[in-house]
């Protein structure tokens, strides 16, 4: 959270010894000043990500397969417990998905 709380430039210097997502960090930048600093406010991107993702998932099962599919294969993404657990931090660092 520290991190995202610098300006853009602080941020690519903290960058520099930190092997994050650049986008993520400057994303959740501007997130926390929209919405605060608070635990739920911080955990929200990850949530819209999430969401979003899931969103996606629906589209191009509905593209290729059609409607049924489509809602299967959304519905067995939202079940995934990796997906939702990451749903719920407030980085992305690289070992959330094996916690």
């Amino acid at each position: 959270m520290q991190l995202a709380t610098r300006d853009l430039p602080g941020i690519v210097e903290s960058l520099r010894s930190d092997n994050g997502p650049p986008l993520y960090y400057f994303l959740l930048s501007g997130w926390v000043r929209a919405f605060g600093t608070g635990e739920a406010a911080a955990r929200s991107l990850s949530g819209l990500f999430y969401a979003l993702s899931v969103l996606g998932v629906y589209a191009l099962g509905r593209c290729f397969h059609g409607r049924r599919t489509a809602f299967l294969c959304a519905l067995l993404y939202m079940t995934c417990s990796a997906r939702s657990r990451c749903a719920r931090l407030r980085s992305p660092g690289p070992m959330s998905y094996w916690d």
